[in-house]
């Protein structure tokens, strides 16, 4: 079952300034003084278009597929356009796969209901790679290859299905604001914008 998905807009124009994404809605001062916090994740994808995809351990999402994610360090802080070392490293931490080069492919803004932090996740394509797929112990208990048509879609986090089939094109960069609520499993509402670079 493919993802569904009731707004999605679609941008002429760059979403970003100086190598940073400028937000699609201005934040309230409430929202300003929430805590941000930053990720990056990793979609890889094979030549015969197939995507490794981990089943998550423990948590919220446990029994749940994922790509790879994970915090940036304070080093890494200080890249712009999406933070790409932070995201080489997650893929070898988490996969145990070695990258040299990662595509960006938009960022990913969760707005969590009733809570001080919001997260934003800067969302890398990969399509080269050394090693085969070993999930990180303490994360994953299974890794596996699916094609496109075949993706459990149904078995991923609420909200992650919408944004990762537009992801997976590459026609587009992604700009996604989702209000949620985690622990339970609910998303409020999901805005999905689309743009090319200038």
């Amino acid at each position: 079952m493919r993802p569904r998905c009731g707004r999605v807009y679609l941008f002429a124009e760059v979403l970003y300034s100086g190598g940073r994404e400028v937000r699609m809605k201005k934040r309230t001062n409430q929202q300003q003084a929430k805590k941000i916090i930053k990720q990056v994740s990793v979609i890889f994808v094979a030549e015969d278009s197939s995507v490794i995809l981990g089943k998550l351990k423990k948590g919220p999402g446990k029994g749940f597929w994922s790509t790879v994610s994970g915090n940036i360090t304070s080093n890494e802080d200080r890249e712009t356009t999406g933070h790409p070392t932070a995201a080489i490293r997650v893929a070898c931490e988490q996969f145990g796969l070695s990258v040299e080069k990662v595509q960006y492919a938009g960022f990913v803004t969760l707005r969590f209901r009733n809570a001080l932090s919001e997260r934003i996740t800067y969302v890398f394509r990969a399509q080269t790679w050394n090693g085969f797929p070993k999930p990180h112990k303490d994360i994953f208990s299974e890794v596996n290859y699916f094609p496109v048509r075949d993706i459990p879609w149904e078995l991923m986090m609420p909200g992650d299905a919408e944004w990762l089939i537009h992801a997976l094109k590459g026609r587009y960069r992604i700009g996604v604001d989702i209000r949620c609520d985690v622990t339970r499993l609910e998303v409020d509402h999901i805005n999905i914008g689309l743009y090319k670079d200038a």
